[in-house]
């Protein structure tokens, strides 16, 4: 039998900054003459990032024994590209490695919508990853403020931030208030983050 090789699921993989990337989204695997190979005895599988500034990733995965992969998570640490590598004893190394995009991550308004004077609208705010194969599952890896503001605030009045908590993946509701008869938008902004305007809201007598 030929030396088995590592491989990685995919060429590259997109995450957003602040970001783990969804927990089934990449693998790495090992092969033997480009078919997977369930190889009795496990198999421990050193990873790094070339740019520990840009990514990180575990030092170490194990393909369980009669398996043949396993599935590890990308975490974004600071915007740019790097690559990822992986070995392990007795195998070769990938022929390719993992590209990697840290990218800014991008806020999406649903609601609120249209209101009353003293009316209330819920509305929430959510991270998306522009690029990833999976862009709505990816999780903060701490607590993300996101500013809110209204255009008019003697329309409407909203929160002035809302948190999206560790390990979510990427949501968190608000509460627009109507102030006085007229129409208003409400944005979506914070550091290394897509910014992000609601649609017109009109708030009725």
């Amino acid at each position: 039998m030929n030396t088995p090789e590592l491989r990685f699921s995919k060429s590259s993989v997109t995450v957003g900054k602040g970001l783990r990337s969804y927990s089934s989204e990449v693998s790495v695997s090992r092969v033997v003459n480009d078919a997977a190979f369930a190889g009795a005895e496990a198999a421990m599988v050193n990873l790094a990032c070339s740019s520990t500034v840009i990514c990180s990733v575990p030092a170490s995965v194990t393909i369980p024994a009669n398996s043949s992969s396993v599935n590890f998570q990308v975490t974004g640490l600071e915007l740019g590209n790097t690559t990822i590598t992986a070995s392990a004893n007795g195998y070769n190394s990938p022929a390719q490695d993992l590209a990697v995009s840290v990218v800014k991550p991008a806020l999406k308004f649903s609601g609120p919508g249209n209101t009353t004077v003293g009316g209330k609208a819920n509305f929430s705010v959510r991270l998306t990853t522009p690029g990833a194969t999976y862009p709505n599952n990816q999780t903060a890896i701490s607590p993300i403020t996101v500013n809110i503001t209204s255009s008019a605030p003697a329309v409407a009045t909203v929160p002035d931030i809302l948190t999206i908590a560790l390990g979510n993946t990427g949501s968190n509701t608000g509460q627009l208030t109507g102030v006085a008869a007229g129409t208003t938008t409400l944005t979506a902004s914070g550091p290394d983050l897509q910014t992000a305007t609601s649609s017109v809201i009109t708030v009725n007598p």
